[in-house]
């Protein structure tokens, strides 16, 4: 009797189906009612249906495992490694190459499960050309532009005659019979020897004794605005306590120059390399922190608006123009440490300065706005949607919940705010 019910049920759902025009045949409206009474959601079935000719096959399209946090997806939500035959989701996959691209080398976007290729001479070539098709429909536009950037950046260091400016974030090829460099961006004059900005008094004198007079003669005028905001908030060391007046910049990962503690520059958790943290899934997580959910490393994936409509109706004021007493250029003039001729050094950002961020560039308008979040004790998660949760959560390797039967969307909705504010604290 059971039987006939639930055969009359598929059925019904079959002509239903084709009444509706969601599935062009029999076989076709078989397969996704047979899916539908299976408990796979109406959409996921319609897939499934379409792209397999059996329920055997059309189930194992829907179930494929990620590799990273255990969930089954459907195969088109699913993501293949270059040289491996490791797989994850496509949203594990982003937040894994995203955290890379913005903290570390282009060399680092291996399998994160693997850590596979070993990148050559021979191989990089064709490796990176994989990873940009796979990168360009994946990742969001500016993250992908970063990608880039440090791919072209990668290319052109290897080149003897590439120089780096020393007032912008450009780099150019230079004769290496030139003493004095120009730069195509911004005009700067640059010193080939010392990688200074080139001034009158360098003509005719050594790097050295150059320096010893610049030193003398051209104190560092004091920071104002934004800029002295951000320097005042400082990058602590958790570990020695040294103040670094900088911010954070590009990369969160930070590294103490007095005694060699890796730490994210915002919210000061120490980075970890695999399992050295104690947590067994992190094995395949490579260079890593535990960051709390209000650290920059989740806010800059939120939109910009969504973080200013926040802290108004919080009441919070924030800034879109520079204040009076702010200098402002075309390159943003916040310090921060970067790498400079494979060495730690504090050095301006020198990004282009984006319209309405109060005389910052993208990156560093986002500390500011994150900043006010943290230091007004704002919780974001309000404005946060059901799958900004679940990458969240999938971003730093929680395991996420299924959706239990007769539980509403909102309900939902609410467990998965709640099991954010608690482990990702």
């Amino acid at each position: 009797m059971e039987l006939c019910r639930k055969r009359t049920s598929i059925d019904e759902r079959m002509i239903k189906l084709q009444n509706e025009g969601k599935c062009t045949n029999k076989d076709k409206a078989f397969i996704a009612a047979k899916l539908i009474e299976m408990q796979f959601e109406e959409e996921d079935a319609l897939l499934a249906s379409r792209q397999c000719n059996t329920v055997y096959h059309a189930v194992k399209f829907l179930t494929q495992l990620c590799d990273l946090c255990n969930c089954r997806f459907p195969i088109n939500l699913m993501s293949s490694m270059v040289y491996c035959t490791h797989r994850a989701c496509k949203e594990c996959f982003r937040a894994h190459f995203t955290s890379l691209i913005y903290d570390r080398s282009i060399f680092t976007l291996l399998c994160p499960i693997c850590h596979k290729p070993d990148i050559t001479d021979q191989n990089i070539q064709e490796y990176f050309n994989h990873l940009e098709m796979m990168f360009r429909n994946m990742l969001a536009g500016h993250v992908y532009d970063l990608f880039q950037r440090k791919l072209r950046d990668e290319v052109l260091t290897k080149d003897p005659n590439f120089h780096w400016c020393s007032q912008c974030s450009s780099g150019f090829i230079a004769s290496p019979r030139l003493r004095k460099l120009y730069c195509p961006d911004c005009s700067a004059i640059t010193c080939a020897s010392c990688h200074q900005t080139w001034e009158l008094e360098h003509e005719g004198v050594h790097c050295e004794r150059f320096q010893q007079w610049k030193d003398m003669h051209t104190p560092e005028p004091p920071p104002a605005g934004l800029v002295k905001y951000l320097a005042d908030r400082g990058v602590t060391c958790p570990s020695c306590e040294l103040v670094y007046p900088q911010a954070c910049g590009g990369s969160l990962l930070y590294k103490c120059s007095h005694c060699s503690f890796e730490f994210c520059g915002f919210c000061t958790r120490p980075y970890y390399r695999g399992k050295d943290c104690g947590n067994k899934s992190c094995e395949s997580r490579g260079m890593h922190a535990h960051h709390p959910y209000n650290c920059l490393f989740f806010l800059r994936d939120v939109e910009m608006s969504d973080i200013q409509m926040i802290l108004e109706e919080e009441s919070v004021s924030y800034l879109t123009i520079p204040p009076k007493d702010q200098i402002v250029k075309s390159r943003c003039q916040i310090r921060e440490q970067k790498h400079v001729h494979g060495c730690l050094s504090e050095e301006r950002c020198g990004r282009d300065i984006v319209p309405y961020c109060a005389g910052l560039c993208r990156t560093h308008y986002y500390e500011y706005l994150a900043e006010l979040l943290k230091k007004n004790k704002i919780n974001y998660l309000s404005i946060m949607t059901t799958q900004d949760l679940q990458f969240l959560l999938r971003k730093s390797r929680v395991l996420i919940p299924d959706k239990v039967k007769g539980e509403t969307n909102d309900e939902y909705y609410k467990r998965l705010t709640k099991i954010v504010s608690s482990t990702l604290t």
